[in-house]
This record gives structure tokens, C-alpha cells and sequence, in this order.
């Protein structure tokens, strides 16, 4: 019994054999490329898959892999896999092919299709997408400082616009540091503002599940200066005036160095800024300079200006006039001085010292030289005060001429006046006449 299975075993195994001979050809002795199916993928997890098709090698050697990435361009396959089933050579048989793929990102969708070909042709099987898992969103932290002070900066207003133009905001802390969350993926723009500071934007990308860096320094928005004056100058006061861009206060710094030492403020919050300076000394450069504070406590300086006060004494020239033309080759020179403070004043006259009474000197025969002359008249009072006024004469001495003079005198009559005479002519003979008298030199 044993003996008859095993014969009729074998019989059909020959039978079967047969027929497999018996068609070796296919219709029109025409041989198939592969088939390929792209089939949905398996095992996904938030970085990795595995990658299915089915490939029909229709009796043919064929090789088959993957094709995958982000878009339908891939960019990126599996190592190739060489298939034979030995099935008909039109028919064949379906083969089942997989492929493990790593390094994928949390919640991004990925294209992927099958690639076949044996010596009868090349097939593509279809697109398929697939998603890993895992969160699809980033976040972004950082730290904000101030950019002058290179110190964290609290209480800026943090605001991030993501791929999907979803708006998230946040505040930093005291350390300046700041998180924001459940950003789309993709293109976003972020702006940091703070009251006082300039604010700042920047755009970058994130990708699902990355944790972007971003840090900033923010500028204070210090005030502007401008149009310093100093004004209303008198003895001892002046008054200091400038414009800033913000309100802000007033400070003036000043002294007769640029140590300054002395300070005047007011602390309104203005944009149009005057400080008055009492108690100055006349006749002397003060130097100063400004700073202004806004109500975010940025300031900005200007740098040193300076004025000079009054002087207490007033000195004029009033013969000769400036520009005069001279016929000699000296001049008497009168004029005017003054003192607010009732000090005795001196006053000297290119170097030679006149006569002072009632407010008014003069010199006689001061020289001049042919051409033009600079008379100066220097004013100096007991406590050292001074003022100066100069003129400029033209000495025109070619001609011959003649000149009366008579000395300033003062006083009851009967009045004695000295006159003098003085000419261009040598060896000359000078006479002139006074009512009924005359003279004879």
C-alpha cells in the first residue's frame, strides 16, 4: 500500500513538470516587464516606516527598490532588491518587497513609490504620501538684552506668526529669557517690542519638532538734542535753551572748565528746554553742556559749549570814528567809559594811558603811521574786570597840514585853556586868534 502513494506522487510531479515545458512562450512570443504596485506603508512611528510594494517580476530577474522623500521630486532611495520567482513568463507570480526607512522627522508627510525592471522593461508604481508621528509643531526660546547695557531685558512683548499665520505671544522674564510653543512648521516671523526701545523683527523657518534659538538685543531710543543756545546773556546770568524729540528733562552742567562743577535742572517733562544761570561772574567764558532724560531714564549729553557773561564796564570810542581818514601822523583819541559796578576804570589807548574824568578819556598824539592803523582802547577796573573796543584809522600824512588842539579841562570860570599847535611844515610859523587876542610861535 505503502509502495502505490509513492508512485502516484511522483506521477504528478512528472505530469506538472510537463506542463510547465509545454508553455514556453508566451502569445506573439512576447516577453512582460515587471509589474509594480506601490503599496500603503506600515509601522509608522515619528521617525521611521516601513515601505511596502508589490512586484510581479513575470518571470523575468528583475530589480526593484524605493523611491522617497518630502515632495513626488524624492531625492532619496533603498538599496535595490533583486527578484525571481520562476513563475510563468507572462503571468508570473506577485512578490511582496519592504523597505525599513530611519531618520524621518516627528509630523512630516513623505511621497514614496516602487521602482521595477528586468531585461523586458521599467515600471513606476504609483505615489503614495505618508505622515510620521509624533507632534507637528516647533517652538522657539531665546533671550532678549538691552544693547547699550548688554543686560537681560524684562517685559518685552514677544510675538511670533507662524506657516499658518496663527498668532502666539509671550513676555521675558527677568532673566530676559522667553518661550513660545506650538508654532506651525515652516516660514514664521517674529517682532520683539518694549515701551523705550527700538523694536526688532526676524523671519527664519522651523521644521516639526525643532526647538529654534533665537536671542536679540533691543536699542534704547535715546533723546535727540538740538538748537542749543545760550541767550539773554548779562553780568552774572545767561540762560541756556534747547529742543529734544521726546519730552525729557533739563539738565545744564557748567563752570569756567570743562570740569564744569556747578549744575541748574528742572525735572518737567518737556521738548522745548531753557535753564537760567544766576550768580555768574561778569566778563568771564563759562563753559557747559546739556543732557536730557526721558521718562524711561535714557539720556543723551551734547558736548562742551560755551558763552561768555558781560562785563561790568562799557568803553566807546567817539573821536575819531571808525574808518576815519587821518591828515597826520598822530591822533587825540576821546570816548566814554563805564562801570556798573562804581569801580574806578582805567583806560589805556594803544598802550599810552588817558586821562579819565566824569565818564569820559582822551589821549593826545597818539602815533599813527601812514596807512591803516588800529586804535584799542583797554578798560580795566580795580577787581580786574576789563572791556575793549578798537577802531581802525587810515593816516594819510602826504599833505601838509595844520592843527589846533585844545586840552579838555573843566572847571569855574574864569577858565584857563591850554591850546596847542602842530603842523606838517618844518620850521614853521603858527599863529591864530581868539577873540581880541592872538599869538605868534
Amino acid at each position: 500500500m505503502m509502495k502505490k502513494i509513492i508512485a502516484l506522487t511522483l506521477a504528478m510531479l512528472y505530469v506538472l513538470t510537463a506542463a510547465a515545458f509545454a508553455e514556453d512562450h508566451c502569445e506573439n512570443d512576447e516577453h512582460a516587464p515587471p509589474t509594480a504596485t506601490t503599496d500603503p506603508a506600515t509601522d509608522i512611528t515619528d521617525n521611521s516606516a516601513v515601505l511596502n510594494a508589490t512586484i510581479n517580476p513575470t518571470g523575468s530577474e528583475t530589480t526593484a527598490y524605493f523611491e522617497w522623500g518630502t515632495d513626488i521630486s524624492y531625492g532619496n532611495s533603498t538599496p535595490p532588491q533583486s527578484i525571481t520567482d520562476g513563475g510563468d513568463h507572462c503571468k508570473g507570480n506577485d512578490i511582496s518587497i519592504t523597505a525599513d526607512i530611519t531618520g524621518f522627522s516627528p509630523g512630516t508627510t513623505y511621497h514614496y513609490r516602487v521602482f521595477a525592471t528586468n531585461e523586458h522593461g521599467t515600471t513606476y508604481g504609483d505615489d503614495i504620501s505618508l505622515t510620521t508621528t509624533g507632534t507637528l509643531f516647533a517652538e522657539v526660546t531665546g533671550t532678549i538684552t538691552d544693547a547699550s547695557a548688554s543686560l537681560p531685558l524684562s517685559g518685552v512683548s514677544v510675538t511670533i506668526t507662524d506657516a499658518l499665520n496663527n498668532i502666539h505671544t509671550g513676555t521675558t522674564d527677568l532673566n530676559g529669557e522667553y518661550t513660545i510653543t506650538d508654532l506651525a512648521q515652516g516660514d514664521f516671523t517674529s517682532t520683539f517690542t518694549k515701551s523705550g526701545y527700538i523694536s526688532q523683527t526676524l523671519n527664519g523657518l522651523l521644521v516639526a519638532g525643532q526647538t529654534l534659538t533665537i536671542d536679540a538685543a533691543l536699542s534704547p531710543i535715546l533723546p535727540a538734542i538740538r538748537d542749543i543756545a545760550a541767550s539773554n546773556i548779562n553780568t552774572d546770568s545767561a540762560t541756556i535753551t534747547w529742543i529734544t524729540d521726546q519730552q525729557a528733562d533739563s539738565l545744564v552742567e557748567y563752570g569756567t572748565t570743562t570740569s564744569y562743577g556747578n549744575s541748574a535742572s528742572d525735572a518737567a517733562m518737556v521738548t522745548s528746554h531753557s535753564i537760567t544761570l544766576t550768580g555768574l561772574v561778569p566778563g568771564i567764558t563759562y563753559h557747559f553742556k546739556i543732557k536730557s532724560t526721558n521718562s524711561y531714564g535714557f539720556s543723551s549729553s551734547s558736548g562742551d559749549e560755551t558763552f561768555t557773561t558781560l562785563s561790568p564796564i562799557t568803553v566807546t570810542i567817539t573821536s575819531p570814528l571808525d574808518n576815519d581818514t587821518i591828515n597826520r601822523t598822530d591822533v587825540m583819541v576821546k570816548g566814554t567809559v563805564s562801570n556798573t559796578t562804581g569801580n574806578e576804570t582805567g583806560v589805556v589807548i594803544n598802550g599810552i594811558v588817558a586821562v579819565v574824568y566824569n565818564g569820559e578819556f582822551f589821549v593826545n598824539h597818539v602815533p599813527l603811521e601812514e596807512g591803516d592803523n588800529i586804535i584799542t582802547a583797554n578798560a580795566t577796573d580795580m577787581d580786574g574786570y576789563t572791556a575793549t573796543v578798537s577802531i581802525t584809522v587810515n593816516a594819510v600824512t602826504t599833505e601838509p597840514y595844520v592843527t589846533l588842539r585844545a586840552n579838555i579841562e573843566s572847571g569855574i570860570a574864569p577858565l584857563t585853556t591850554y591850546f596847542s599847535v602842530s603842523t606838517s611844515i618844518p620850521d614853521a610859523v603858527a599863529n591864530y586868534e581868539i577873540g581880541n587876542s592872538s599869538a605868534l610861535y
